[in-house]
């Protein structure tokens, strides 16, 4: 019995299987939904410790802007990955 035999009788994932799905590259808006998400968690982040540390209050308007600034950078890097 060879050794791709023994791998395939007891479970094991060809070696070519894995390969197959690396090449192909995620959905648009996965992708752009992605970049969102990282951008708004890492403004949060910054304003958290901002307003930990320095100890000013950050106004709601500000938050907005941040927000929207997030999702328009997002929508940007999504599209520019492509």
């Amino acid at each position: 019995m060879s050794i791709a035999q023994k791998r395939l009788k007891i479970g094991a994932i060809p070696s070519d299987a894995g390969e197959r799905f690396v090449k192909r590259s995620p959905n648009l808006a996965v992708t752009i939904f992605l970049y969102i998400a990282g951008i708004l968690l890492v403004l949060m982040a910054a304003v958290m410790l901002i307003q930990t540390f320095a100890k000013v209050s950050v106004p709601p308007q500000a938050i907005q802007a941040l927000v929207l600034l997030g999702i328009g950078s997002g929508i940007l890097a999504g599209i520019r990955s492509r």
